[in-house]
């Protein structure tokens, strides 16, 4: 007959494997949720700006237990604006999937949301492409 102790640490050990598991899927959604670049609205100047949020960062907070948050690590719009308020992150946080270029571009949209080109740097493939992994 096996020892009550040694089924009560076997329980406890699965217990814990399955914790963990949770987490780590929850983790891993929430970095491919945040992860490559996104196409938002920039509040203070009313034109489309090519961000990249912090997944990773993100991925951990949840890791650890916390609400997920996000930061800007990249912008088409820096660095000039630099110490802006990253209000943007809203738009990314109620739509993750509607931001996202991939599916913009994928679905024909990036097109539209793109800004008009007043020089080479400012068109959109220009912003896309000046964020870097």
């Amino acid at each position: 007959m096996i020892p009550t102790s040694t089924i009560l640490i076997l329980i406890a050990g699965l217990v814990l494997t399955a914790v963990a598991f949770v987490g780590l899927i929850m983790a891993v959604r929430t970095h491919l949720k945040y992860r490559g670049k996104s196409l938002v609205t920039c509040p203070e100047t009313r034109n489309p700006a090519a961000v990249r949020v912090n997944a990773g960062k993100a991925a951990v907070d949840v890791l650890e237990g916390k609400h997920a948050r996000i930061h800007l690590d990249q912008c088409s719009r820096r660095p000039e604006r630099e110490s802006c308020g990253q209000e943007c992150l809203s738009q990314i946080e109620n739509d993750p999937e509607g931001c996202s270029v991939c599916a913009l571009s994928s679905n024909g949209i990036a097109a539209e949301r793109a800004p008009i080109a007043t020089s080479p740097s400012r068109s959109f493939n220009g912003m896309i492409t000046s964020l870097r992994y």
